[in-house]
């Protein structure tokens, strides 16, 4: 069935509906929701942004010179 169909057009709603309503996946979104929250309230966003997932450094690749 071709997209001009609609029918087609409608399934990659149909799939996130199905995913959202998966335990594991509203979990996720939950977990994001509270970093969130932490960064919102937090009196140094960046610094606890890069601190709560890990990032201790970035490279740029060019070094100056």
């Amino acid at each position: 069935m071709a997209a001009a169909d609609g029918d087609d057009s409608l399934y990659p709603i149909a799939v996130l509906i199905d995913e959202l309503r998966n335990e594991d996946v509203q979990r996720r979104f939950a977990m994001l929701a509270r970093l969130g929250l932490e960064l919102l309230t937090s009196s140094d966003p960046p610094a606890s942004a890069s601190q709560s997932v890990g990032i201790t450094g970035v490279s740029h690749g060019a070094q100056p010179g």
